[in-house]
């Protein structure tokens, strides 16, 4: 194990006193790398002052400024180390978590932010899956191959905020402030993302879950998702990449999958088509852009014995988008029997691609293609009936 002492540092921003905190602190004593750990608050109560001074942890009182942007900016403040972590106080650290992040740090070039996959706490039981992760496991899964890539960063934050912030490691040498100054309640980490996607740099993602983000009721994320705020302001970031039209389809999909954070369960059976929905439109997608990049620029050659290929930023896109469609599907296919779920699935993308090849890559449409795209549409109904 390498030396990566006095590298790092966690900070937990405290509000108030929180039930979850000691256990939060004790995760974090309990680190495999021995890292400075710090509780920030504005709002000190009697309790936080206790749990400091049990386990040894230093203070750091804001009483200069209030608010959420503020406080998180204190926090990063008072850490003096290259890497910093912003903890959430009811969220649960797994011992190696110091260890991973700051390896994998030190091992990429000029990095930015590192961050986690991570698993739920739900009525003190750990959960490993659901829709949410899943959803968020796979948007990030092209980062453990483009950690440099501008583009592709943008990509999957176009596609929601996959990013778990409380797991986000930042590297104090480039990010100078962690949230930026903004009239947004629950979207600011995400806007912030967006910023630090477009700088120079590597987005670090380990695909191990490194600890347990604690769902409750009384959580912040759980207040948000149950009102209105959140989701106009998710309809306002994927603006910021696509079309309304699209935003909003974007914006349904996203929503429902952030309903498992209620704690209520009549939602799965809707929760399992909205999964083919979404395999649905990145598999078409997929097909048609990367038709539409590779009639633009697309090369395959070998001279010399030297492999030389080619390929559009649209091309690459819909490579992406398919990738992560068959990743949906593996994810979907057991939930559903096969005889009735392959069908419906086939015909829908086939009528998806044969009307889209019209009016996207304006190719022909022949009279037999017609009668059988009528035939599987005929067909669709009645298996529906």
């Amino acid at each position: 194990m390498k030396n990566y002492e006095n590298l790092h540092t966690f900070v937990i921003c405290a509000y108030k006193y929180e039930p979850y905190l000691k256990d939060c602190v004790k995760s974090l004593k309990r680190q495999t790398l021995n890292s400075e750990i710090i509780i920030a608050s504005s709002t000190p109560t009697s309790e936080v002052e206790k749990i400091a001074k049990e386990n040894n942890v230093r203070l750091a009182i804001n009483k200069k400024t209030t608010g959420h942007i503020n406080d998180f900016c204190f926090a990063y403040d008072e850490a003096h180390t290259k890497y910093v972590t912003l903890c959430h106080q009811d969220d649960i650290y797994y011992p190696d978590f110091a260890y991973k992040m700051v390896s994998k740090l030190e091992e990429s070039k000029d990095p930015i932010i590192a961050f986690s996959n991570y698993n739920e706490r739900r009525n003190d039981q750990t959960k490993k899956n659901n829709l949410l992760l899943w959803i968020k496991r796979i948007i990030n899964f092209p980062l453990l191959f483009f950690k440099k890539s501008k583009r592709v960063r943008l990509f999957t934050l176009s596609l929601g905020n996959a990013i778990c912030a409380p797991s986000v490691t930042y590297n104090k040498e480039v990010v100078k402030r962690p949230i930026k100054e903004s009239d947004l309640k629950s979207n600011i980490d995400w806007d912030t993302f967006i910023d630090l996607a477009k700088m120079d740099g590597s987005f670090v993602y380990l695909s191990k879950p490194l600890l347990e983000h604690r769902i409750h009721e009384n959580s912040t994320t759980t207040k948000v998702i149950n009102n209105k705020i959140k989701q106009n302001e998710d309809l306002l970031m994927f603006k910021k990449f696509w079309p309304e039209w699209i935003a909003k389809i974007l914006v349904k999909i996203y929503g429902s999958s952030e309903k498992s954070n209620n704690f209520k369960k009549k939602e799965n059976r809707k929760m399992k088509w909205i999964m083919v929905a979404l395999y649905l439109i990145l598999t078409i997608s997929g097909l048609i852009l990367y038709k539409y990049g590779a009639n633009k620029s697309f090369m395959f050659s070998v001279k010399a014995g030297t492999l030389n290929l080619e390929i559009s930023l649209i091309s690459l896109i819909g490579l992406l988008c398919y990738l992560l469609s068959f990743i949906i599907y593996i994810f979907v296919l057991p939930q559903f029997d096969l005889s009735y779920i392959m069908p419906i699935t086939s015909a829908i993308s086939y009528i998806g691609i044969f009307v889209l090849s019209f009016l996207v890559l304006k190719e022909k449409l022949a009279i037999n293609g017609i009668i059988g795209a009528i035939i599987i549409l005929f067909g669709i109904i009645i298996m529906n009936l």
